[in-house]
C-alpha cells in the first residue's frame, strides 16, 4: 500500500510540474533571483553576486529555449506583475 501511495504522489507531482506554463516558470526564476539578492547575498561578495546573476540568466535562457517563452508571454507577465517587481 505504501508503494502505491508513493507512486500516486510522485505521479501527481510530476504531472503538476508538466502543466507549468512558461509564465509560471518565469515567476519561479524571478522569485529565486529576488530571494537570492535580498536574503542570501550580503551585498559585499561580488563573486556571489555574479553567481546569482549567472543563475538567473541561465534560468531565463532555459525557459526561452526549452519552454518556448515568447516575448508576448514576457510582456504579459510584466504587465500583470509590475507591482510585485517594483516592491
Amino acid at each position: 500500500m505504501k508503494k502505491i501511495s508513493l507512486f500516486l504522489v510522485a505521479s501527481l507531482l510530476l504531472q503538476s510540474l508538466a502543466w507549468a506554463s512558461p509564465k509560471d516558470s518565469l515567476k519561479n526564476v524571478l522569485d529565486e533571483y529576488r530571494f537570492a539578492l535580498t536574503v542570501e547575498w550580503d551585498q559585499k561578495d561580488l563573486r556571489q553576486l555574479e553567481s546569482i546573476k549567472e543563475s538567473f540568466q541561465s534560468g531565463v535562457k532555459r525557459i526561452i529555449q526549452e519552454e518556448k517563452l515568447t516575448t508576448a508571454d514576457l510582456m504579459d507577465y510584466l504587465k500583470e506583475n509590475s507591482h510585485d517587481l517594483l516592491s
